[in-house]
């Protein structure tokens, strides 16, 4: 017999296997002998009851050769014979589209601005502990993209977009811990997506499939509106069937390449702000209403969002046991942005609090940059905070915030070059200031744990998105105007985060894929 059922279980007892099983036994009326196997489906917490527990809904199989594990056939094929196709990026986009394209048979050519991961982990151990910017290699350039060093997490769930749950068995299949299948808020932690993504590489390259670092795109070959390959800072030119471009949000090159010769880019609104830290005590006893570690509990979350005069006021990317780091990639633009490890065991706890920028608080750029207006607006903030120290970061008390005035002082934090009391209601523009006092206001009043003298803002969160949206054929998934040029992932506009990122780059390369196979069909008139 096979059974459905979500039941309650101790947060002491679900990595307890004798323990668990007895407890899913007595629910279901049976022996704990009699359960042949139990598949966890979903596992969240619930913090409502007097203690937390997992909500945990799971298939428990009670009787004998009534569980089969799925066959799921995610080993490449040792021989690509078909089209090579040139991807331009290495973050989830880029990554999941070439594992499609070598699924298939066909030879990914792999080109990355950045460094593998390895000597990445240098280039941001660099940035870290001595404020050496490497332009090219940092938090958000290099193998992996921006995600790989900040959290890992996988939170997208709806299917609307594709098949989630292949993109999570594919980052299982290469090392990820399986917990993120059942998971509500799947994380791999930023230790060890690295891991992760160099398997991935790994076995593409072994199948035949090709990576060049430290290769940046200047330029797409054309021949009228077909793309036929790309050209490198060098001058070294790449040509293949097709290109997919899966840039990452800070790619400003490519979209200046776009709209400086007159090529479809357009505008899109966006989010920012800053991150705000507490003690990640302090949100266990605001969530728990204990510690996490009294109740072998993971360290606990928060999300809150609201609407002021018609803007989003929300928590973005929150990173319990995590920290704040720098996330510049241009020595005269300062952002930060959270990451956490597997293990969530910093003391800290950040997240993003952000609020809506629209296309219209860009306009006094608009008249000389078009689309890019909001590229440029986001330029400039960065440009301010960089301007008042290019390495610590401004920070303020969140109480001294919200009464509008200087922190005298500041708690420690985990932002590793150092934080200096600044009055951020000031270098805000004071729609995202006044936005996030009122916003923060009316969390406060709802969880008044979360109001104290320990929680600090640190400035800028600014890349929470791209700015852009490089437009493509529905149909297609072209570009509107340039033939086998296939824009993709959260660079292009169409994605936010790992999953919906690396779904996005699964869709173009099986559109190209069906696209390739239509163009022989037409040529042989069959």
């Amino acid at each position: 017999m096979i059974q459905e059922i979500e039941l309650p279980i101790r947060s002491r007892c679900f990595y307890r296997p004798l323990a668990f099983k007895q407890e899913v036994a007595r629910n279901v009326g049976v022996q704990p002998e009699d359960i042949q196997h139990i598949e966890i489906l979903r596992k969240s917490i619930d913090g409502r009851a007097r203690f937390p527990i997992y909500r945990v809904f799971m298939r428990v199989y009670t009787t004998p050769d009534t569980y089969q594990k799925p066959f799921k056939n995610l080993k490449l094929p040792a021989v690509l014979k078909g089209k090579p196709v040139l991807v331009v990026g290495m973050g989830p986009a880029g990554l999941f589209a070439a594992y499609t394209l070598a699924m298939n048979g066909h030879k990914p050519i792999l080109l990355e601005r950045g460094r593998d991961v390895h000597r990445r982990k240098k280039d941001v151990g660099g940035l870290c502990q001595r404020a050496e910017l490497d332009t090219e290699s940092n938090y958000c350039f290099g193998e992996g993209g921006a995600g790989c060093f900040s959290d890992g997490k996988l939170y997208t769930r709806s299917n609307k977009r594709g098949d989630v749950q292949h993109i999570l068995d594919v980052l299982i299949h290469y090392g990820a811990n399986p917990e993120i299948a059942y998971e509500a808020h799947p994380h791999i932690g930023s230790d060890m997506l690295p891991r992760v993504v160099e398997r991935m590489r790994n076995e593409i390259v072994m199948v035949g499939g090709e990576v060049h670092y430290e290769t940046r795109v200047e330029d797409f070959l054309l021949e009228g509106n077909r793309c036929i390959g790309v050209r490198d800072q060098n001058g070294k030119e790449y040509r293949a069937a097709a290109v997919i471009l899966a840039c990452g949000h800070s790619a400003e090159d490519i979209y200046e390449w776009f709209y400086t010769r007159g090529y479809a880019i357009e505008g899109k609104d966006w989010a920012m702000g800053v991150r705000l830290e507490h003690p990640q005590e302090v949100i266990d006893m605001m969530q728990y209403r204990q510690r996490a570690a009294d109740w072998e509990l993971p360290p606990a979350e928060y999300g809150f969002s609201a609407q002021v005069n018609g803007r989003g006021v929300f928590s973005f990317c929150m990173c319990p046991g995590g920290m704040i780091i720098p996330s510049m990639t241009h020595p005269s633009r300062f952002l930060v942005n959270g990451m956490s490890g597997s293990r969530r065991a910093s003391p800290w706890a950040n997240a993003g609090i952000i609020v809506t920028v629209r296309q219209s608080d860009a306009a006094a750029y608009a008249a000389e940059y078009g689309p890019l207006a909001g590229l440029k607006f986001q330029q400039a903030l960065e440009e301010k905070f960089s301007a008042l120290d290019p390495a610590m970061a401004p920070a303020q008390r969140m109480v001294d915030f919200l009464k509008g005035r200087e922190s005298a002082n500041l708690p420690s934090t985990s932002y590793p070059l150092g934080v200096y009391p600044a009055l951020l209601n000031d270098i805000l523009p004071s729609f995202i200031a006044d936005s996030l006092q009122a916003g923060l206001s009316e969390f406060c009043a709802k969880r008044p744990a979360f109001y104290t003298e320990e929680a600090v803002m640190v400035g800028l969160e600014s890349r929470t998105s791209s700015t852009v949206v490089l437009p493509r054929n529905p149909e297609t998934m072209e570009h509107v105007q340039i033939k086998n040029l296939y824009p993709c992932g959260e660079g292009a506009g169409y994605a936010g985060g790992i999953t919906s990122s690396a779904i996005d780059g699964v869709n173009c390369a099986n559109k190209l894929l069906w696209n390739l196979k239509r163009e022989i069909a037409l040529s042989l008139n069959i």
